[in-house]
């Protein structure tokens, strides 16, 4: 699976929960919605200053799949996984 950033990503808040930000990421031509929970520092604002950590973690989130999915929801144990790209979950809380 090669997950990648979608070309035209903005993070944003999402319109079904507004304590989630949603973002989208590529993974063979089919656009992957992903989400995580809003945080302290204000949602897209830490998209923004986070941006690789939570990439890195949505792309290692998505691999650990047992089936391709269009949706991905990320929570603080994703972050934390053994292996993450950086385990950030006391920055999401």
């Amino acid at each position: 699976m090669a997950l990648e950033k979608h070309a035209d990503q903005n993070a944003r808040i999402s319109d079904a929960d507004p304590n989630i930000v949603a973002f989208e990421m590529i993974e063979d031509g089919k656009v992957i919605h992903a989400e995580f929970g809003a945080t302290r520092l204000g949602p897209v604002e830490f998209f923004e200053s986070h941006r690789d950590v939570i990439e890195g973690t949505a792309k290692q989130t998505y691999e650990r799949l047992s089936e391709p999915t269009e949706h991905l929801r990320m929570t603080d144990e994703d972050f934390a996984a053994p292996g993450s790209r950086a385990n950030a979950s006391d920055e999401l809380n």
